[in-house]
């Protein structure tokens, strides 16, 4: 995909750690597709739904929400983790 504008175009440092669960992620997601072969519809997404299609927006600030309170964090939004990213050295 294309960045809306060239100036919007970076290359985001990826953590060792970040790397590693990515690898960890697509290992499962590889098990949960073959488990699930007769209804899985490949969108070639790394987070898809349980079915590989795409997430519903609310349904991913809802399971977003539960893992922010389980976490004790403040009221933050999943777009605004998206800001930190970018702002981190």
């Amino acid at each position: 995909m294309d960045a809306k504008t060239e100036d919007s175009e970076a290359v985001l440092p990826l953590p060792e750690v970040t790397w590693l669960t990515l690898l960890e992620h697509q290992e499962r997601q590889q098990v949960e597709r073959t488990a699930l072969a007769d209804v899985w519809e490949d969108h070639d997404l790394v987070f898809p739904s349980e079915r590989g299609t795409p997430i519903e927006p609310t349904n991913l600030s809802r399971s977003f929400a539960r893992l922010r309170q389980t976490a004790g964090l403040p009221g933050v939004r999943l777009h605004d983790l998206r800001h930190t990213v970018v702002s981190l050295p």
